[in-house]
C-alpha cells in the first residue's frame, strides 16, 4: 500500500508495521484486545461507508458473466473455506488469550453476522470495478479513492491498522507457543517471530492471500471437524 499509493519503498511499510507490532506486543494480551476493540469496528464502519457510496453513486451495469467466468472452485466451497479460515484465525487468538477472554454465544453470532455484511459489502463494490480493481494489491483501497482522495487515504490507514491487529494477534499466539515449548524469554520469542515474518512480508500481498487463505481454510476444516467430534462425544 505504501508503494502503490505513496510511491514509497515497500520495505518502509514493512519496517513501520514491524515496529507497530513490536510496540503492541509489549503490552501482551491487553494490547491485543484493546487494538482489536478499537480498530475492527472502525474498519467495518468505513468499509460499509465506502461500499454504500459506490453502490449509491454508480450508474454502471455489472456483467456477472465475466466475473464468474473462470471460478477457481465452486462458490459454495469457497464460502465454506472463508468461514473456516476466519474461525481458524479467531481460535488462534482466543486460545492464546485464554482466561483473559470473557465472551458468550451472542458475541459469536453478532460477530458472524457483522463479518457476513462486511464480505457482502466488499463483494458488491468490487463488482462495479471489476476487472480494473484486480490490478491493485488491495482493491478496496482503489475503490475508496474513487469515492474521494480523503476517503481513500482514511480507508488505507484504517486497513493498515487492521492488518497490524491481525499481525499482533497471530504474533502473540505464536510467541506464547514458542515460550511453552522452548526455554526462551518473551522478548526473544517476539523478535524471533518478527525475524521469520519480515522476509515473507516482501512477497506480493495478493500472492500471499491466494496461497495462504485457502491453505488455512483447509486446515481449519480439520480443526473444526475435531472440535465438533469432541462436542458430540461429550454429549
Amino acid at each position: 500500500m505504501f508503494q502503490e499509493y505513496f510511491a514509497l519503498p515497500s520495505s518502509f511499510g514493512v519496517f513501520l508495521t514491524s515496529l507497530a507490532v513490536l510496540v503492541a506486543l509489549a503490552s501482551k494480551g491487553e494490547g491485543v484486545m484493546w487494538i482489536n476493540t478499537i480498530l475492527i469496528p472502525l474498519k467495518l464502519i468505513i468499509c460499509l461507508s465506502v461500499s454504500f457510496a459506490v453502490l449509491g453513486a454508480s450508474d454502471k451495469s455489472v456483467d456477472m458473466g465475466n466475473f464468474f467466468a473462470i471460478p477457481d472452485r465452486p462458490w459454495f466451497f469457497s464460502a465454506i473455506l472463508y468461514v473456516s479460515f476466519n474461525l481458524t484465525f479467531a481460535l488462534v487468538v482466543l486460545s492464546s488469550l485464554g482466561k483473559e477472554m470473557r465472551g458468550n454465544t451472542t458475541g459469536g453470532v453478532l460477530g458472524g453476522i457483522g463479518l457476513g455484511i462486511f464480505a457482502l459489502a466488499i463483494g458488491s463494490s468490487l463488482l462495479f470495478y471489476y476487472p480494473l480493481a484486480g490490478n491493485y494489491q488491495v482493491p478496496m483501497v482503489y475503490i475508496a479513492f474513487q469515492v474521494g482522495p480523503a476517503m481513500g487515504i482514511f480507508y488505507l490507514l484504517i486497513l493498515w491498522f487492521a492488518m497490524i491487529t491481525a499481525a499482533v494477534g497471530n504474533a502473540f499466539s505464536f510467541t506464547k507457543r514458542i515460550i511453552r515449548f522452548y526455554s526462551v524469554s518473551y522478548w526473544a520469542a517476539c523478535l524471533g517471530t518478527l525475524a521469520i515474518a519480515i522476509p515473507l512480508a516482501h512477497f506480493r500481498f495478493s500472492s500471499l492471500v491466494a496461497a495462504i487463505y485457502p491453505a488455512f481454510g483447509y486446515i481449519g476444516l480439520l480443526t473444526l471437524g475435531s472440535l465438533f467430534y469432541a462436542v458430540f462425544q461429550k454429549k
